[in-house]
């Protein structure tokens, strides 16, 4: 072979060093490129993977106060209802005791039946004067109506059953 060339040849690089460091300044550049891709992506899922548990908790606690809220209603109108029976109850015991108030030594009571719109008294009295005098005045300024019916017994005394009427119950409480 005839060498047309003074310098013996040299083996020849596929790449020059430019190109190496160019396509290892690349490489380097596009892993990066990659891992911050990674990075992000992760942050991203974990982000969107957190809102959503806090959206069910939130969600949840939303449920949570709509209950305790119809429970509240609840409480409030049981409440409610045991301060109108309470007040009632309060009502009916001063009615009571001013009824037996009312009542003079005289008169004895057999029975007291009380509603909303009537008083319904059985007793026995000395005399007709006596009840009309003592307890058919002071009811009559009570009740709209006072019916009474006196019946003779055998140890002289009067029976009696007194039936009042109110007219308009909605003012009053029982």
């Amino acid at each position: 072979m005839i060498s047309y060339s003074f310098i013996p040849p040299k083996q020849k690089p596929i790449m020059s060093l430019m190109a190496k460091m160019f396509t290892l300044g690349t490489g380097f550049v596009l892993a990066w490129l990659i891992l911050v891709d990674v990075a992000i992506n992760f942050n991203t899922f974990n982000h969107n993977r957190s809102a959503l548990a806090k959206e069910r908790a939130y969600d949840e606690y939303v449920h949570r106060i709509a209950l305790t809220k119809s429970q509240i209603g609840v409480i409030k109108t049981q409440r409610d209802a045991v301060l109108d029976i309470h007040s009632n109850n309060v009502a009916l015991k001063t009615s009571l005791k001013n009824l037996f108030d009312l009542v003079p030594d005289t008169i004895t009571l057999n029975d007291v039946y009380m509603d909303r719109e009537a008083l319904v008294i059985r007793g026995d009295t000395p005399s007709k004067e006596a009840y009309n005098l003592l307890m058919d005045a002071p009811l009559k300024s009570i009740f709209a109506t006072t019916e009474v019916s006196f019946y003779q017994r055998k140890n002289g005394w009067y029976g009696f059953v007194s039936k009042s009427h109110i007219e308009n119950p909605e003012g009053f409480n029982e």
